[in-house]
């Protein structure tokens, strides 16, 4: 697809960029350990779940969130038996990625015991320290080290003695109760201090559950100190070996059943919390949000003036995203509940000695909840340069933008200036000028037909965006589409909050999952990202091909940039018929061609009629149909099916 370049980058805006690339430039000191998770492994971490429908929601919303391993800090059946709790897991997650446990307050370890065992063994993951038996062990997936601890075992130092001299980046300490200053409600010291210290000397991540509710902490360091020695930023977390070390402590025990509240009496004083999310259902608390605002700026106690007053309140999960933005030492973490709501968002380097988070990666202490205000056009739509009308210097304007980053001239909010930002403009466009400059007479570009270049995919063809908005390739985040055919297969397409950096350029990551007579065959991740001409991009995938459960083979993976591996498109910028491109460019596993063979035509599915349908023939054989505003709803068989 030919594209019409009018960026202009003046010395100063050279200088400009240039700064900000130095401002935010991190070193990192000594790390905790060399040995790293794969790039954007997620991890989901829940507590007190039950077995009911507020627990099938949780775990519909782990699978939507894309993560690939759960971590649940007890307490799983409360009334219902470990058969009856375990069959809802299998049923939800099944064998698709690992389950692990610590034990709980309100089971039999040795019920659960068995199961969890069952996960170790299904998916190959070696206990390095201690046994499942037990409640007490340690064990490592994917290069993230867990050690689980089971406080019946009366072993304090167990997290201590599993976590010497261990060798990974990550690594988190699972048990289910709690000290009181360490959970927002009513729980009481039931778990030594020395047993949260010898974590946090290794570095390791404190999780917990038992408190029915979301807390986490700023960066800790000596908890024998006062205020257990809080330091740094409430959204960025820092971990770190040494004695003491570095880290920080979250609850995260909103997995079904039940909620609680924020016991003022015990917490107004802590100078500790960085968000803090709970309900007023039981008596002695009150009601609480606050996200990265709950202390005061001298850390003495609790700010309340600056609370979120009116929020919902629901189960949910934390998510933490392992090395992620290209960088095996950074994390990403967010809290999310039930009702897609995003409650807690922060940040964790991974370090071994100093080194200071880059200042622009969150708010600092005493930041507000405000957000960061949108800059809208202060008249018409394309009022770019805030006088009241659409004129020729708000166009000179967006040209110059074009293909860049201008808050003013992205007026779609789409994150970078393109021609959908020129249409719009020209939709108020009122002639005239400004220093008596001609009324010009733009067009924009026609669509292409024929052969379209790749090279627009190029990943120097930048700058790209994870926005993608093609009206016939729509992926916005959360976004999930199922499609069936009689046949009895299945395609469920996720997009993922999650990027990977493929070839120097950062992607979006949008999952597939297929089944065939409701038996998994086959994971994908596919990598896709936009371009300034809103031609959507296809830069590889990594697949897992199942059998019976069990990994097989990973056909048809490809990366772009390894090789003669080159990005292709997945769709154009502005579709039309008789467009030809090339869609996958890896020699020897896959060289997918496709061209648009019909617009503007009707097409039903269970999902409803749609009018304005594309057709695409695609070889190998292969015929897919799109619908504006939609994107597919129709693959070889395969059907769209309701809720859009």
């Amino acid at each position: 697809m030919r594209r019409i370049l009018f960026s202009l980058f003046s010395p100063i805006l050279i200088g400009v960029l240039l700064f900000l690339i130095l401002f935010v430039v991190r070193v990192n000191a000594a790390p905790t350990g060399t040995i790293a998770t794969p790039a954007n492994f997620k991890v989901a971490f829940i507590g007190d779940s039950g077995a009911g429908n507020n627990f099938n929601q949780v775990l519909n919303l782990i699978k939507q969130e894309g993560a690939q391993l759960v971590l649940h800090q007890g307490d799983f059946g409360y009334g219902t038996p470990a058969s009856g709790w375990t069959a809802v897991v299998n049923q939800q997650i099944g064998s698709v990625f690992p389950y692990l446990g610590s034990d709980g307050n309100h089971e039999n370890w040795a019920d659960y015991a068995p199961f969890f065992q069952n996960q170790v063994t299904t998916h190959n993951i070696p206990v390095a320290f201690g046994s499942v038996a037990s409640g007490n062990y340690g064990a490592e997936y994917r290069g993230l080290y867990m050690v689980f601890n089971n406080k019946e075992q009366a072993d304090s130092l167990f997290p201590q003695k599993a976590l010497a001299n261990d060798n990974h980046i990550w690594k988190v300490c699972s048990w289910h109760e709690n000290r009181n200053d360490f959970q927002a409600g009513g729980k009481s010291d039931s778990v030594a201090l020395e047993t949260y210290q010898g974590c946090i000397n290794a570095g390791a991540i404190v999780a917990t559950g038992h408190e029915h509710s979301y807390s986490r902490t700023y960066s800790l360091s000596d908890l024998n100190a006062p205020r257990h020695g809080v330091f740094g930023q409430p959204g960025v977390m820092e971990v770190a070996k040494g004695n003491p070390g570095k880290s920080f402590v979250f609850v995260s025990g909103m997995g079904g059943n039940g909620i609680r509240d924020y016991v003022d009496s015990m917490h107004d004083d802590d100078g500790w919390w960085a968000t803090i999310y709970t309900g007023n259902q039981t008596t002695g608390g009150s009601n609480r949000y606050c996200k990265n605002t709950c202390t005061k700026a001298d850390l003495s106690g609790q700010d309340k003036t600056r609370d979120i007053a009116s929020y919902n309140y629901t189960f949910g999960a934390l998510f933490i995203t392992f090395n992620v933005d290209g960088n095996p030492y950074k994390a990403r973490g967010y809290f999310k509940n039930v009702a897609g709501q995003v409650i807690d968002e922060f940040e964790i380097y991974a370090e071994g000695g100093g080194g200071t988070p880059p200042p622009s990666a969150s708010p600092t202490v005493g930041a507000t909840n405000t957000p960061a205000p949108t800059n809208p056009n202060c008249g018409p739509l394309g009022d770019i340069n805030c006088d009241g009308q659409v004129k020729f210097d708000d166009l000179t304007t967006l040209i110059n933008a074009y293909a860049t980053i201008h808050q003013m001239a992205d007026l779609d909010k789409s994150g970078i200036v393109a021609i959908f930002d020129l249409s719009l403009l020209l939709k108020n466009y009122q002639g005239g000028g400004t220093g008596g400059v001609p009324t010009p007479t733009p067009t924009l570009p026609s669509a292409q037909t024929g052969d379209l270049s790749i090279a627009v995919c190029d990943p120097g063809a930048g700058p790209f965006s994870l926005t993608i908005d093609n009206p016939f390739f729509p992926l916005p985040v959360g976004q999930v589409r199922v499609l069936e055919d009689p046949g009895g297969f299945k395609v469920q397409i996720s997009v993922l909050n999650q990027t990977e950096v493929v070839a120097g350029v950062t992607t979006r990551v949008v999952e597939e999952r297929e089944w065939q007579n409701n038996n998994l065959i086959e994971i994908s991740r596919n990598w896709f990202v936009q371009a300034p001409d809103k031609t959507v991009c296809y830069y590889g995938e990594d697949v897992d091909m199942y059998q019976n459960g069990q990994i097989v083979s990973h056909s048809g993976a490809w990366r772009a940039g390894v090789g003669q591996n080159k990005p292709g498109i997945i769709m154009p910028g502005i579709p039309a018929v008789g467009q030809k491109y090339q869609q996958e460019i890896a020699p020897g596993v896959a060289m997918d061609r496709a061209e648009h063979m019909s617009m503007g035509g009707t097409f039903t599915t269970p999902a409803g009629t749609f009018t304005d349908v594309m057709l695409v023939q695609e070889t190998p054989p292969s015929t897919k149909r799109y619908q504006r505003n939609v994107g597919l709803i129709y693959d070889d068989g395969a059907l769209l099916v309701p809720p859009l």
